[in-house]
């Protein structure tokens, strides 16, 4: 992952950086995120749409979840998450980051 960020590969969606404010995020780490490229951000109607096309609902993932997922389909983005419900999510839309 180290890799990825020094060569500029990392990309933030502004829903992660406003979640990781709102639980304490440093202010020097938060300065560093601010740095990074920025994902695309999803209209309200392109998550409906997304949700309802991939059948998500039901799936135990939340709103944010679903605009992260279809910032990296729109951004033509890999998608990296711990969260099993998005990885798997991310892996059927073919947006799923392999991380070995």
């Amino acid at each position: 992952m180290s890799s990825l960020l020094a060569a500029g590969e990392i990309a933030v969606h502004d829903h992660v950086v406003g979640e990781l404010c709102l639980g304490g995020l440093s202010r020097g780490t938060l300065a560093m995120m601010q740095l990074l490229r920025r994902c695309p951000v999803a209209s309200h109607d392109e998550v409906m749409h997304l949700i309802a096309a991939r059948r998500l609902a039901g799936r135990g993932l939340g709103y944010v979840d679903s605009h992260l997922l279809a910032a990296a389909l729109i951004g033509r983005l890999q998608l990296w998450t711990l969260d099993q419900a998005l990885r798997q999510a991310a892996g059927e839309c073919g947006c799923a980051l392999a991380v070995h």
